[in-house]
């Protein structure tokens, strides 16, 4: 995203898998090294228009694939 901007997502939404969770805690990795490096659980994101989401979250179901809002953007 543009550097003007900050994506800030919210982490009580998901659950980090337990393989991730189990790596951080055998590596001693702080929780926030591991939000910054690892996916989480999250395979991709997509940033779209507040109008848009209910759309896209019908389209992405229909094809099977499972989305939340997971965050948002805003100016720094």
């Amino acid at each position: 995203i543009p550097s003007h901007l900050r994506a800030t997502f919210d982490w009580s939404l998901w659950d980090i898998p337990s393989a991730m969770q189990y790596l951080a805690e055998v590596g001693s990795v702080p929780r926030e090294d591991m939000e910054r490096t690892w996916n989480c659980g999250i395979g991709m994101v997509a940033i779209i228009d507040k109008g848009q989401i209910e759309l896209a979250q019908r389209t992405l179901y229909a094809r099977g694939m499972k989305s939340w809002v997971a965050g948002v953007v805003s100016k720094k």
